[in-house]
């Protein structure tokens, strides 16, 4: 069997990086970038963050091919929506969707694909981007937030919960 090589980035003199090499260093950097409490959440945030790379469209725009769309980004969350619940998946839906255009409105379930909302990104089609599972071994972090968000005031669980998705986004988009 063959072994494939899969691109995660090329430099303008043509050197290529390998995606597992590119989501390995997005992950560390995540975490360093991260105080301790946030620190393995941020570090599955960057391994998760451009699965989507791992489509057959992707590596063919990448070698060159022109005229090829891929919306990679919206993989990895749509892959983490499929985990059991734990009160940081919806951060890090809207983290990994985003990671390229900016953290996306939440819309609503009614949303088209057409609409850029995160309701409406999550119905969009993806390639086929299970190769990841070759490489790539998701280890979902441990569920500790409710800590945070053990407050009455809802408002106030709202607002913490605003505030440490954008922590994560940061820490996320200053690793890529």
């Amino acid at each position: 069997m063959i072994a494939v090589e899969y691109i995660g980035h090329t430099s303008d003199d043509g050197r290529k990086q390998l995606l597992l090499d590119h989501l390995n260093g997005t992950s560390k950097l995540c975490r360093e970038n991260a105080n301790e409490f946030w620190a393995d959440i941020a570090k599955f945030v960057g391994q998760i963050h451009d699965i989507g790379k791992y489509t057959s469209g992707f590596q063919k725009r990448i070698n060159g091919a022109e005229n090829i769309r891929v919306e990679h980004a919206i993989c990895g969350a749509k892959e983490v929506a499929k985990a059991p619940p734990k009160s940081y998946v919806p951060m890090i839906e809207y983290c990994v969707a985003g990671h390229h255009s900016g953290l996306p409105d939440g819309g609503t379930k009614v949303d088209g694909e057409e609409d850029s909302t995160l309701h409406g990104r999550m119905k969009r089609k993806t390639g086929d981007y299970s190769a990841y599972e070759n490489e790539v071994k998701l280890e979902y972090p441990k569920d500790n937030l409710r800590e945070l968000f053990d407050v009455s005031n809802q408002r106030e669980i709202i607002e913490r919960y605003s505030f440490f998705t954008r922590y994560l986004f940061s820490c996320l988009t200053d690793a890529d």
